[in-house]
């Protein structure tokens, strides 16, 4: 089962001014083994970017990651802001999500939402809530269909969901509308919720396997 690896961190005052300064990364990534698709994206609300690495398999990954020279040999640094301008490193999660991932991050606008299960909460509570909500979504916003959401391989009370939207107005429209109201209640009930839209860029990935990354 393909799995994401979802890595997010503060970008750098030179990736701002000059995003192509990612594209060694990214034309790397081309390169590994097991790596079907990337997605990137600096969110709205935040400064804050994105990676969705698309992986054939966590073994797949892992084969990078034990790579003498990961995780300099992919080329992220210069992206990544340092601590004086208020960067701290780079989050990497990894999701087997249980619905096809393509339709919300191909959207013009996807909602990435970082959910944490409050203290007593299960996995159960939160399935209960996200599929009445996410029946609720999928019927409202078609197009975009469906909801798809899993749970992190590193730590089993953090989860990820995504949406796509055709804009992030879109998704207040939808979601404001009273009907959702205590859907919304239950999942925060549920839930530490960290919600953001990134407008994605998937650049193509033809390129030779790297045999180092094996």
């Amino acid at each position: 089962m393909p799995v994401i690896e979802i890595a997010s961190w503060v970008p750098s005052k030179a990736y701002l001014a000059d995003p192509t300064i990612l594209k060694p990364a990214l034309d790397f990534l081309k390169t590994v083994d097991g790596c079907k698709d990337v997605y990137t994206g600096v969110a709205e609300e935040q400064s804050t970017l994105f990676l969705f690495v698309v992986w054939e398999s966590f073994a797949h990954h892992k084969a990078l990651i034990n790579n003498p020279e990961y995780p300099q040999v992919i080329g992220l640094g210069p992206s990544i802001a340092s601590k004086e301008e208020g960067g701290s490193g780079v989050t990497v999660y990894h999701v087997e999500f249980i619905n096809p991932f393509e339709p919300s991050q191909s959207a013009p606008t996807t909602e990435i939402l970082a959910i944490t299960l409050k203290e007593g909460k299960t996995k159960e509570d939160l399935t209960n809530v996200v599929n009445t909500m996410s029946a609720k979504i999928n019927a409202e916003n078609p197009k975009h269909a469906p909801v798809t959401w899993g749970q992190t391989l590193e730590d089993e009370q953090k989860f990820y969901l995504t949406i796509g939207w055709d804009s992030s107005d879109a998704h207040r429209q939808i979601i404001g509308d009273a009907s959702f109201l205590p859907i919304l209640t239950d999942l925060r009930a549920t839930a530490v919720l960290k919600m953001v839209h990134v407008s994605f860029k998937k650049p193509s990935l033809q390129g030779r396997t790297c045999t180092r990354c094996k």
